[in-house]
């Protein structure tokens, strides 16, 4: 799936295929947005290599004729694991739309990737939307302070249901302003919960 950036010559690519997960294990889907505004080069998020999981070919493991036969292991329910793979894919797609609306810097665009009630915002908590907004207009310092690179990667998730994911993540932002241009990778949380049909951001945190 490919997201046009509009006007501001900016190009976003999100996956629209998903390996399936080890039940039981943190599932790791790095979230490769690869972003470009104008010819100021390329932004990408490398998908690691999950560490979790090894996937063998059963034609190259060894056959022992005299090992006993173990018991079957019990695996998810095929409808329960293709439901967290559907969250998958849901979620993978809002963060793409998030991707865009940071790289817009547009406050109204950004809020709308959140919820009515936001439980954390950064250092803030227990605000609603419009204090989303708030924050984006005031950080961009009237449109000189610019984000002009946003991507993300090594995104795991680490706690899910039907309605609602916990994900970590690496933000890669590169930010504009008059005096001059810095690249930040910030490891950060989301949470994010499905109302409606939609996926919203109930929460987002940055560590050090």
């Amino acid at each position: 799936m490919h997201i046009n950036g509009g006007n501001l010559g900016i190009r976003a690519w999100c996956p629209t295929s998903f390996k399936q997960f080890q039940v039981g294990t943190p599932r790791d889907l790095s979230h490769p947005g690869i972003l470009e505004e104008g010819q100021q080069g390329k932004f990408s998020a490398i998908a690691s290599t999950p560490t979790d999981r090894v996937d063998t070919d059963p034609q190259l493991a060894p056959v022992v004729a005299s090992q006993p036969i173990s018991a079957p292991t019990q695996t998810m329910p095929s409808s329960a694991q293709n439901a967290l793979d559907n969250v998958d894919v849901e979620v993978s797609q809002a963060l793409c739309v998030w991707t865009q609306a940071m790289l817009s810097n547009d406050p109204e665009q950004i809020a709308s990737c959140y919820a009515a009630h936001v439980d954390r915002y950064f250092l803030k908590l227990d605000l609603d939307n419009a204090a989303v907004k708030a924050y984006m207009s005031e950080w961009g310092q009237g449109g000189t302070k610019r984000i002009t690179g946003f991507s993300t990667k090594d995104t795991t998730f680490e706690n899910e249901t039907s309605t609602t994911a916990k994900i970590r993540l690496v933000k890669d932002m590169t930010i504009t302003d008059p005096s001059g241009t810095s690249e930040h990778l910030i490891r950060s949380r989301l949470y994010l919960r499905r109302d409606d049909g939609q996926w919203k951001i109930t929460s987002e945190q940055d560590f050090k």
